[in-house]
């Protein structure tokens, strides 16, 4: 039995004690070949990434797994039969296939579920990296090494920007061709050396959003989109030629793309489309998302229509929300504001970031992976995925920056925006984050850094010292605006807890 549980750990020395030398040989060779190609995977990350996000690789891994688990079941037998004494009682025999069982239960119920996950990896990319055209979308490729010297895949591409789209085209919504309306737009603004990432949400009632000087649209559009911005996405192609920009598979999220890149005075490599529907299963596969809450948030209720909320989110820090309230959190306006909606947007979004653990991911990969395919949509290409990968462990470790483009700091007034104002902003945020070094690990201190001005006379930012953490929202007494030498705020503090000492401790009074 002791030479059975050893032939299990090390395959094929079992099989050489009970004298069968060439297929003990054979089973141990194969092993120290497996063996030695996954650790030779696992000492590069990007190796270790491309194997695990390239479907035929994945699909073949599933194979393999299942191929290997037969095969592995079937050495431990043959094992403990060869080195079974025939002299072996009843009670003995028992116990040894006892522990056969058990032991072979134990190595194919983890690739089992090894396999499984292969599988649905390959689905998930498969089905949200699809091919497509795009019009909009530059080609990157990763710096590559040389003489010896381990480069950066990023090195060639400072900055990353990705326009991250929220829609809602669930059946319940009776609007017609609103059901593809962009509600929620969102431009991130990444340093990809040090992972600091600037967010601004782009108001969904703006109007006369600009086009480049340099595009079609903007013979088609001089004095701007001519309708909400959020109309851009599912109007637009409506109403040009679709070969306007060329080929493309989605010219509405194209000509969305260069518009909120020339309001804001970046170029916008990608997008990521979110279907409203798909972020609940998320937080549903997630087990729900914390999140600190410093208001009371209405559930369910229309304020247009005088319909009232069935009940409030109440304050308090570290609130764990199911896929329902977390909803309710991220998307009504009940006695607030698209401002307001916005910014606890972002803090879901820091939310999901911050508790997107490893563990987490492992235990609930397949709901989460189904959640990921009904839910998403991209022009990133799959080739690309370990360097986003890569990107993203970055992100998750470094300092994340909000810009609230409200009336009174930002966008100032949706009907006619001050665009220039709007750029500098978001161009003085950049620069704050830039200027910030990234958290060496996942917890780490930002030093205040001297505010600066811009050649604009755009003022720049003095950093907020702030704490992140990777296991969830940070809590603090206190949260203060961005100071008027600050474009933007950390989403640490921006999302931080800060409702203490207030005195309201009820609802709003429903009306």
């Amino acid at each position: 039995m002791l030479w059975t549980v050893l032939g299990t750990v090390v395959p094929g020395v079992g099989l050489m004690k009970a004298g069968r030398k060439v297929a003990g040989a054979v089973a141990l060779g194969i092993t120290v070949f497996v063996v030695a190609g996954l650790a030779f995977i696992a000492s590069d990350r990007q190796t270790l990434f491309t194997v695990a996000l390239t479907p035929s690789v994945l699909k073949a891994l599933t194979i393999g797994l299942i191929v290997a688990g037969i095969l592995w079941a079937t050495l431990i037998a043959a094992t403990h039969l060869s080195l079974r004494p025939s002299w072996a009682t009843a009670g003995q025999r028992v116990a040894g296939s006892l522990l056969v069982g058990l032991l072979v239960f134990g190595i194919t119920a983890p690739m089992a579920v090894a396999a499984r996950y292969a599988y649905d990896q390959a689905t998930l990319v498969t089905t949200v990296f699809k091919e497509q055209e795009s019009a909009t979308r530059p080609t990157i490729t990763p710096a590559g090494g040389g003489g010896g010297t381990k480069q950066d895949v990023w090195q060639n591409v400072p900055r990353l920007n990705v326009l991250l789209v929220g829609i809602d085209d669930s059946s319940d919504r009776e609007y017609g061709d609103l059901l593809t309306n962009t509600d929620t737009m969102i431009i991130a603004s990444i340093d990809t050396k040090t992972g600091n990432t600037v967010l601004a949400g782009i108001p969904r009632n703006t109007m006369k959003m600009p086009f480049p000087k340099d595009s079609p649209l903007y013979q088609k559009y001089r004095n701007g989109w001519p309708e909400m911005a959020n109309a851009m996405f599912a109007h637009l192609p409506q109403n040009v030629d679709k070969n306007i920009l060329g080929p493309t598979s989605s010219l509405g999220m194209d000509a969305l793309k260069l518009s909120i890149g020339e309001a804001v005075g970046v170029r916008v490599d990608y997008y990521v489309m979110v279907n409203l529907d798909g972020m609940h299963s998320l937080v549903e596969a997630l087990g729900g998302v914390t999140v600190n809450i410093n208001d009371w948030i209405a559930v369910g209720g229309d304020q247009d229509q005088r319909i009232l909320p069935d009940r409030y989110l109440k304050p308090g820090p570290n609130q764990k929300l199911n896929a329902d309230d977390a909803m309710s959190f991220a998307r009504t306006r009940y006695g607030g504001s698209d401002f307001t909606r916005m910014a606890r947007q972002r803090c879901l979004i820091l939310g999901i970031v911050q508790q997107a653990d490893p563990a987490t991911l492992l235990t609930r990969y397949e709901a989460i992976s189904k959640a990921g395919s009904k839910m998403v949509r991209t022009d990133v290409p799959a080739a690309m995925l370990p360097m986003f990968v890569e990107l993203a462990l970055r992100v998750k470790n470094a300092e994340i920056f909000g810009v609230t483009y409200a009336d009174d700091n930002g966008w100032w007034v949706s009907a006619n925006p001050d665009f220039a104002r709007v750029k500098s902003t978001f161009q003085a945020a950049i620069k704050q984050s830039v200027e910030v070094k990234a958290a060496p690990t996942a917890s780490a201190t930002a030093a205040p850094v001297p505010a600066s001005t811009t050649a604009a006379g755009a003022p720049t930012t003095q950093a907020t010292s702030a704490t992140t953490t990777a296991k969830g929202p940070v809590t603090r007494s206190s949260s203060a605006a961005p100071t008027p030498t600050q474009a933007a705020q950390n989403e640490a503090d921006a999302c931080a807890y800060t409702y203490e000492g207030q005195t309201t401790s009820s609802p709003p009074t429903r009306r």
